[in-house]
């Protein structure tokens, strides 16, 4: 039997992966998506939601999130999403790092795969860092969506793939 500990690890974030921001004058969003509109959340792929049903099958998901607690509270209710941990920002103390990058590299040195979705993965020195340790086969995949599209079957194709593996 698995823990926690051991299975691989999705760290979520909302904006631009699971809620998405067309631009109205130039929206080059997927037309064969369906899009929908919730008064809590926003715009949203609806097939999003069984994939991320999906992935807590496959992973421990938490939201890695500027949502904070109101991932858990307001959005996954909304959207009929499971109730995942929330990563706090409040515990990752160095502030010349981005609490996401402290995130990962946490889960990465207790030996955890992790593969983190997020449409704004900051560039940096620390990104860098992650990024050729991720390509050197550490156990991270990144998986940066759209603004515009978010989460697709194609990001869904490669990350299961990565969890098989």
């Amino acid at each position: 039997m698995s823990t926690a500990d051991d299975r691989p690890l999705i760290l979520l974030d909302v904006d631009g992966n699971i809620l998405t921001f067309p631009d109205p004058a130039n929206d080059f969003s997927d037309p064969r998506v369906s899009w929908a509109e919730h008064p809590d959340a926003g715009r949203y792929n609806p097939r999003v939601v069984p994939w991320l049903h999906e992935l807590a099958t496959l992973a421990e998901v938490r939201w890695l999130t500027s949502w904070h607690d109101e991932a858990r509270t307001v959005l996954a209710p909304a959207l009929g999403l499971p109730d995942f941990e929330v990563e706090d920002y409040r515990r990752y103390s160095d502030p010349g790092t981005d609490y996401k990058i402290q995130a990962v590299r946490r889960y990465l040195a207790a030996g955890r795969r992790v593969v983190w979705i997020d449409d704004d993965i900051p560039h940096s020195h620390a990104y860098d860092d992650l990024f050729h340790r991720g390509q050197a086969g550490s156990g991270l995949f990144m998986v940066r969506p759209t603004i515009e599209d978010g989460l697709t079957e194609a990001h869904m194709m490669r990350i299961r793939s990565f969890l098989a593996g």
